[in-house]
């Protein structure tokens, strides 16, 4: 599961190096305002990108952690330790995706200004 997720930003850091090459190609064109809307998109998408890792990081490797000191340690967790991560922060990570994936956390942001 981690290899398919790994792979996955990897393409896409792949492909945002494409974008940088193709920022710098316009730069050297002389086209200053095609220059600066192409470096305020490959901006957006790079906090984009940063959201949906930083989410997907939170909400899995806190379960995957959890579950390999459980094995290691030999012990029963806490009753309710997977069902929160199943009823509570998995779910908020669904929540979260769409909302980074759309952009929609703009506006958010601007309202809670």
């Amino acid at each position: 599961f981690l290899s398919v997720i790994s792979a996955t930003y990897l393409a896409i850091l792949k492909k945002d190096k494409a974008s940088k090459r193709n920022i710098n190609e316009i730069n050297n064109a002389g086209n200053n305002d095609a220059s600066n809307a192409a470096s305020k998109m490959h901006r957006e998408m790079l906090i984009k990108i940063m959201l949906i890792i930083g989410s997907q990081l939170l909400c899995w490797i806190s379960l995957i952690v959890a579950t390999i000191y459980y094995t290691i340690v030999e012990e029963s967790p806490p009753e309710m330790t997977f069902e929160i991560f199943a009823l509570v922060i998995i779910p908020i990570n669904c929540l979260l995706n769409p909302i980074f994936y759309s952009g929609l956390y703009k506006k958010i942001k601007s309202k809670v200004r």
